[in-house]
């Protein structure tokens, strides 16, 4: 499972709360070290323990969006 400073690979799509489309990531996957602080800590935390090909949704309060 995915922990502190592993790097991984993820695939993504990013919405508002009105279900629109705002980021995809179906081609190529986002490639990050956890815990290095590149990315929200929102979704950083959500992806730790995290297995390969697992799925999740997850929402991040606007206030701690870009």
């Amino acid at each position: 499972s995915v922990k502190l400073n592993d790097k991984i690979k993820v695939h993504y799509t990013g919405t508002v709360e009105s279900g629109k489309s705002l980021t995809v990531r179906d081609r190529e996957p986002l490639e990050f070290t956890v815990g290095e602080g590149n990315l929200l800590k929102d979704f950083e935390d959500a992806v730790l323990g995290m297995k390969i090909n697992e799925s999740k949704k997850i929402n991040i309060s606007s206030l701690n969006a870009y």
